[in-house]
């Protein structure tokens, strides 16, 4: 029985497609990311008069809790982190929103196991507002070659401060 031409070539372009796979599982880890409170966020500003970001007249700062799953198979890692927290104006603590975030990162490794790529996906920042409005803050693709020294591609809104800056204000 012959193939029809398109399953042969599609079959094909698969192949040349096709990454090779360990053999061997996947490890897998959970790590929980400890609670940073309004507390230690105020302290930390206090301290050292780092934020979030900076709106002119006030400061954001961020609180946040999660996990980061992190699955390696040896020539490439996947570390997928989830979190929740509030973002909160500095001046009036009482003025804050929602945060969440939900990104993978991808990580290459050649042979010799360098790592030669990180490929960044998902939400890296998002405020919840009282209303039920979203503000993406950086969401997106970004992709890097740690051999070329060069970002190999990026997608996805810029980063959204400003529109953060006007909830809380």
């Amino acid at each position: 029985m012959r193939r029809p031409l398109t399953v042969l070539a599609t079959a094909g372009l698969l192949a040349a497609f096709a990454r090779p796979v360990a053999a061997a599982s996947p490890s897998r880890t959970v790590q929980v990311i400890a609670p940073y409170s309004l507390e230690d966020a105020l302290a930390d500003y206090a301290a050292s008069g780092d934020a979030f970001a900076s709106c002119g007249e006030f400061d954001i700062l961020a609180t946040f809790e999660g996990t980061v799953t992190v699955t390696d198979w040896g020539d490439r890692m996947l570390r997928h982190v989830v979190f929740t927290g509030r973002f909160y104006n500095a001046l009036d603590p009482s003025r804050s929103a929602g945060r969440i975030g939900n990104t993978a990162t991808w990580r290459l490794f050649d042979a010799a196991g360098n790592w030669t790529e990180v490929h960044i996906h998902g939400i890296s920042n998002m405020a919840v507002l009282d209303d039920g409005g979203r503000i993406a803050i950086d969401v997106g693709y970004s992709a890097f070659s740690l051999a070329l020294e060069q970002e190999l591609a990026s997608a996805g809104p810029e980063e959204n401060s400003a529109a953060l800056c006007e909830a809380l204000d």
